[in-house]
């Protein structure tokens, strides 16, 4: 599993309609945008992938997926790939495919309402555990990554001057949030 996934776990369509068309909030759309971002719940969320990267690190499959991902990276780099290597490339991307396949890592898909990305979540057993350490719930976990990443977007659309008005779902005090706390 790449660790960037980690942090683009639960990236949520929270992109407003064309100008002129509008479409009725969900329940999830609203959960969001009322959703305030706070420091100490960065904080939580920092020390959950902190301790699922630990938990993840002595994990055989988890290893044995960094390992094939390295490789595939290193055959992926060569300017000419003879048939052996190419042949290699395959056998490497199918055995990866297979082992995140059955490792539970659908819960890193991002899809599904809050609830059922929660529940993924609660199922896996690495997940849960390093939530619960760090003193979240799955739903909270999944709420705040949706509205963080939320907030991060179009804080960085603003600055880019690709957006002048924020769009009305998503909640002003967490772009303000984003701001000031930019550096951590």
């Amino acid at each position: 599993m790449r660790p960037l996934l980690l942090l683009s776990i639960l990236v949520l369509a929270g992109v407003s309609p064309p100008a002129g068309q509008t479409k009725p909030a969900t329940t999830d759309e609203k959960e969001i945008a009322a959703y305030e971002l706070t420091l100490p719940t960065l904080k939580k969320v920092e020390a959950a992938v902190t301790n699922l990267m630990t938990t993840l690190a002595d994990d055989p499959r988890s290893a044995r997926a960094q390992t094939l991902e390295q490789e595939i990276d290193a055959l992926e780099e060569k300017d000419e790939l003879t048939d052996a290597d190419a042949e290699r490339l395959e056998k490497l991307r199918t055995e990866l495919a297979k082992l995140e396949g059955s490792s539970g890592d659908d819960v890193m898909s991002g899809t599904g309402t809050l609830s059922e990305m929660a529940a993924r979540i609660d199922k896996h057993p690495g997940f849960s555990k390093a939530l619960k350490s760090a003193g979240l719930s799955a739903r909270e976990y999944v709420t705040f990554m949706a509205a963080f990443l939320q907030a991060s977007m179009a804080h960085g659309f603003q600055k880019a001057g690709t957006i002048k008005e924020l769009p009305k779902d998503i909640n002003p005090a967490n772009i303000k949030f984003i701001e000031a706390h930019y550096a951590e």
